[in-house]
């Protein structure tokens, strides 16, 4: 009889430790770039004030019911000027007069671009401001109006071409 416990370790040998570590260290290594990719993009973060809007979910309801009875409409566009031009009557179609306007924007793909702006009154029941975009593309336009001690909140997405970010 032959006695192979005292043989010396050949390369063959090894394989499949090698196999095994090596198979640990490619899914450590893609874990690694999985978090880093996921720490560098969408921070999960939709709103700063989630916890608070839960918490007056009723308050938010009931001020949604009382601004579909006031039926007040709102339009927007950019003019080719890059203006920001919102319009604004009330239930029976009559311009609102004298409402304070204000504006935020929000990139809804790249963070850091942000920006809050008020309208002024350019025409009856036309409502405008004059800025320059910080870049082309999609917004998210969060409007707040008041008027004759009411409150109406509204949003939309607006479109921004190359040439309307530059005058």
């Amino acid at each position: 009889m032959t006695d192979h416990s005292h043989r010396k370790p050949q390369a063959a040998d090894l394989v499949i430790p090698a196999m095994l570590v090596g198979f640990f260290l490619v899914v450590v290594a893609v874990n690694i770039v999985f978090v880093t990719v996921a720490n560098r993009t969408h921070s999960g973060v939709v709103r700063d004030d989630a916890y608070a809007r839960g918490v007056a979910y009723n308050q938010i309801i009931d001020a949604a019911e009382r601004q579909a009875e006031l039926g007040w409409a709102l339009t927007a566009e950019v003019t080719s000027a890059g203006h920001l031009v919102v319009r604004a009557q009330d239930n029976s179609g009559a311009a609102l007069q004298g409402a304070t306007i204000s504006a935020q924007l929000k990139r809804p793909a790249h963070s850091g671009h942000d920006f809050q702006t008020s309208l002024v009154e350019a025409d009856t029941g036309t409502y405008q401001s004059d800025m320059t975009w910080p870049m082309a593309g999609q917004w998210d336009m969060y409007v707040e109006v008041a008027w004759r001690q009411q409150s109406y909140m509204w949003q939309t997405r607006l479109m921004v071409s190359p040439d309307q970010t530059t005058r």
